[in-house]
């Protein structure tokens, strides 16, 4: 029923956990498609040592997660594709709760669960978004404003929570090759204009925040995800809270820019938000931040947590 699909590339501490989390999974007709995509440690030799038939190793030369993840798609058998990253894990009734929400909610084509956040040496955590603009009572329900939900806070959903029909993800061409951060983002929003999202509040998957030292999103001056980003205007004009979103990324990008203090870079990104939704409040509060920051000196991070935690 259900393809697993899991892009591999140097996380030899972290796949085999991943990979048994999968495999403890309550409900069980599922396969496992773990997609090495060109990694110079164990990581592929792990997975082969794990004696289960419903898993299958791809090998490919290295071409970023992208295209990993549609590699798994060309491969998977099932009519629906769920995603797991090599360094995160399901609790064992993740894919029951999809099953259940896949028969109850037949309309939607995408059914994700909510999710934990574990922070090395800290404690798990849930993800910070307006519960009360659900457009559901009760634990669970169709999820038909994500736009709206998601340009406020954290997402309700990432990567990692849900399964999708194969279809659509073909509709929509698959993943962004060449996109090295947040070809997740704009392939869930492009989703959500072709198809309802059918949603529980339980939270059945742990995303492991790993520091590097890289985890911090870069900013450039040529970002090819605006212009996917802006077409959502037009694609998904019909769906509630678009114009809030896609000035979100803007916005976002600005916040990211003053990280770099290139802010000739954040000015123009405060002028392409204020362009697409010119009466959202939180532009403005973002940009009187900025202008403060570079007036003041104030701490660039410490200006961004607040506009995090308060916007």
């Amino acid at each position: 029923m259900i393809s697993v699909v899991i892009p591999l590339w140097n996380k030899e501490a972290y796949i085999e956990r991943c990979v048994r989390s999968v495999l403890a999974q309550t409900f069980g007709d599922f396969e496992v498609i773990v997609v090495d995509d060109g990694s110079t440690d164990q990581s592929a030799a792990i997975v082969r040592q794990i004696n289960d038939n419903r898993i299958r190793l791809i090998t490919q030369d290295n071409a970023g997660v992208s295209a990993a993840r549609n590699t798994g798609i060309s491969h998977a058998l099932y009519p629906y594709i769920a995603f797991l990253d090599a360094d995160d894990e399901w609790e064992p009734h993740h894919l029951e709760v999809i099953r259940h929400l896949i028969e109850a909610f037949p309309s939607c084509g995408l059914f994700s669960t909510c999710y934990t956040i574990q922070k090395e040496g800290g404690t798990k955590t849930t993800p910070d978004f307006p519960k009360d603009k659900l457009p559901f009572r009760g634990s669970e329900g169709i999820l038909d404003n994500y736009y709206e939900i998601a340009s406020d806070t954290n997402a309700p959903l990432n990567m990692n929570t849900f399964a999708v029909r194969k279809e659509l993800i073909e509709q929509i061409g698959g993943f962004p090759v060449g996109i090295k951060s947040g070809e997740d983002l704009i392939t869930i929003a492009r989703l959500h204009a072709i198809c309802d999202f059918a949603y529980s509040l339980q939270p059945t998957t742990t995303v492991h925040l790993i520091y590097t030292g890289r985890n911090r999103r870069p900013v450039s001056e040529e970002e090819p995800l605006n212009a996917c980003f802006d077409a959502l205007l037009t694609t998904a004009r019909h769906r509630k809270g678009i114009r809030s979103y896609v000035s979100s990324w803007h916005k976002n990008r600005m916040v990211r820019a003053i990280y770099a203090k290139n802010f000739r870079l954040a000015f123009k990104e405060f002028f392409r938000a204020f362009r697409i939704h010119p009466f959202q409040r939180k532009i403005y509060i973002a940009f009187t931040l900025t202008c403060f920051s570079v007036l003041s000196g104030k701490d660039l991070y410490s200006i961004n947590r607040f506009i995090k935690r308060k916007l």
